[in-house]
């Protein structure tokens, strides 16, 4: 016991606070003795509000991992350090202040004593160093694991945890489901982006350890196992056959860590990691958008907020019944389009979310940062808004907002996304640049991010003919949406869709086929030549007229002659200066879905 040193500071005690904590200590650590639980290679306790800077200065002196655990549902607040030598082993207890808080604090400290003394107890061939690589086969990942479990459940099966619980684990198995969940998703979603396949594995082998080692510690409590929702069953598992093993090991029986290995293998499947053995080979989801999708969390997407100029003028206008007809055209117009628009995406696979609220509409997709994933879900959504500026505008209605990339995530009763935020911050402000114009016009604004991000793309030849006159550059630099089909165009994709889509088995564009002909359908009748010219000609005759009549209002009478300069300049294209289209520089453009 005198050989062990104790290191007490914190902030926030005084001296005499400071010395007691001390006091208690020597207590523990002298019953601790007395009962031979106290291992001779414990070193140091040290109880620090520094915890994390503590730790990492024991990382760094002993080479270990230097890794704590800080899921939103768990927080460490001890941690064993372990030099990890055969030859001359020692081991440091790590306490951070806030452990004293807890009415079981006492036995919360005998567990790490008995974690360390538990050490000694376990069998040669388990007393390996934790450390593991993306080729390390799956027995050897579960002996590690095994030898950490073994330290803190034998732990447990000597301390009296229940009378401080009353029956409830202060970690609940479904939130320690739902940050492994949510780590796994991120991982998978990350390795989409950058293709690290190394740390994809090494840092999935961390999260399924932090997420069995926190079961083990809810195991001194009462739940239900359906609590781990689709891990039911391997939990089930785990927990009664590793606490089989733990008593065969601590009576020097003989063991098995099979149980363990067969479980990470099941789990890890259900996270879209495949493990297979003979030879040994992890494989990897291609598409993981569609991993664990009841976990609440954020993930990137690129998201489209458009919303109807004038709404509010239009109540004003329905409420002193100058327009008893607005509401019903309103939502006639708005419903049609809406309604063609949820159509269009959800006969695609491509998880695609459409939603209404008041006159606001948002479309919102997916994407990795790959070279061509993000071009193509790009093109989808454009193709898209311009589909539904296309239905609104034949009903006269003009609209405004931006397309932003970023966190997102909805349900039905709620959207928490920081790139609806951005988009909508485009259609309030006028501009990307953050700062309010004096004119806002009726554009559908693309975040600088998103055409920085479609350099160096590749992206089918189809799919590319829609960026030939896609994206309009304004005088001030805005580029956006051109709400209007060139027919040529569009014909020229609709009469290949078939060579270029049909063929295809990729995913991808499997999805493109569906929401390119869909939206050919939606608008197609508006296509011809003859059409385009009569649709264009009574645009510019409303919008004429909306001049006139809006003629004394200076702030809505700029935004239609912004309109009809231009409709102008998309009859005659005859000022470059004016407006101009927008060229993307991709990559490569290429006529086979294989090259992409």
């Amino acid at each position: 016991m005198e050989n062990v040193k104790l290191f007490v500071q914190c902030s926030v005690w005084d001296s005499d606070t400071t010395s007691k904590i001390e006091g208690f200590l020597v207590e523990i650590l002298k019953d601790a003795h007395e009962n031979d639980y106290l291992s001779p290679f414990l070193k140091e306790i040290i109880i620090t509000d520094l915890y994390k800077e503590e730790f990492d200065r024991i990382a760094k002196k002993w080479n270990i991992k230097s890794v704590l655990s800080n899921e939103a549902e768990y927080i460490s607040v001890g941690k064993i350090c372990s030099n990890k030598s055969r030859e001359d082993p020692q081991h440091i207890i790590l306490i951070h202040p806030i452990i004293f808080s807890e009415d079981d604090w006492v036995d919360r400290i005998n567990s790490l004593l008995l974690n360390v003394y538990a050490v000694g107890l376990l069998p040669v061939e388990l007393q390996i160093a934790n450390e593991y690589y993306c080729n390390t086969p799956i027995n050897h990942v579960a002996d590690i694991f095994f030898a950490f479990f073994f330290e803190t459940y034998y732990a447990w099966l000597r301390v009296d945890y229940k009378k401080y619980s009353n029956g409830q684990p202060p970690i609940s198995p479904r939130n320690i489901t739902d940050a492994y969940k949510r780590k796994l998703k991120r991982l998978q979603l990350k390795h989409q982006d950058d293709l690290k396949f190394d740390y994809l594995v090494i840092k999935a082998y961390d999260a399924l350890f932090t997420f069995l080692n926190l079961s083990v510690e809810a195991t001194r409590y009462l739940f239900e196992f359906s609590e781990y929702g689709i891990f039911e069953i391997p939990m089930r598992k785990f927990i009664t056959q590793l606490h089989d093993q733990v008593i065969n090991v601590a009576k020097n029986d003989p063991y098995s860590t099979l149980f363990l290995k067969e479980v990470m293998i099941d789990i890890l499947g259900k996270s879209f990691l495949k493990i297979i053995e003979n030879p040994y080979e992890i494989k990897v989801s291609e598409d993981p958008k569609g991993l664990f999708p009841d976990v609440v969390d954020t993930h990137n997407r690129i998201v489209a907020f458009v919303d109807v100029l004038g709404f509010s003028n239009m109540i004003r206008r329905f409420d002193l019944e100058k327009d008893i007809n607005l509401l019903k055209d309103l939502k006639e117009s708005l419903d049609g389009a809406v309604l063609k628009m949820k159509a269009m995406f959800r006969t695609s696979s491509g998880n695609f979310e459409c939603k209404l609220f008041s006159d606001c509409f948002c479309l919102s997709v997916p994407y990795y940062d790959t070279d061509t994933d993000f071009s193509y879900q790009f093109a989808t959504v454009m193709l898209g808004i311009k589909t539904y500026q296309m239905l609104m505008l034949m009903k006269g209605y003009i609209l405004r907002g931006g397309i932003a990339i970023g966190s997102y995530y909805s349900n039905d009763n709620m959207i928490f996304s920081g790139a609806l935020v951005e988009a909508a911050s485009f259609e309030k402000n006028g501009s990307t640049c953050g700062k309010s114009l004096p004119i806002k016009f009726p554009r559908i604004l693309v975040a600088p991010e998103i055409l920085e991000k479609l350099k160096g793309t590749r992206i089918h030849i189809l799919m590319e003919a829609y960026f030939k006159d896609g994206l309009v550059s304004d005088l001030d630099g805005e580029v956006f949406v051109n709400p209007f089909f060139n027919g040529d165009i569009s014909r020229f994709v609709y009469s290949n869709i078939y060579d270029g889509f049909q063929s295809a088995e990729d995913e991808i564009a499997t999805t493109l086929k569906t929401i390119v002909k869909s939206s050919l359908e939606l608008i197609g009748s508006l296509l011809t030549p003859a059409s385009s010219e009569i649709s264009m000609n009574v645009l510019i005759t409303e919008v004429n007229s909306k001049i006139l009549q809006y003629e004394n209002e200076s702030a809505v009478v700029s935004k239609y002659i912004w309109v009809s300069e231009f409709l102008d300049w998309l009859k005659k294209e005859n000022d470059p200066n004016r407006f101009k289209y927008y060229k993307v520089d991709f990559k490569e453009i290429v006529d086979s879905w294989n090259a992409g």
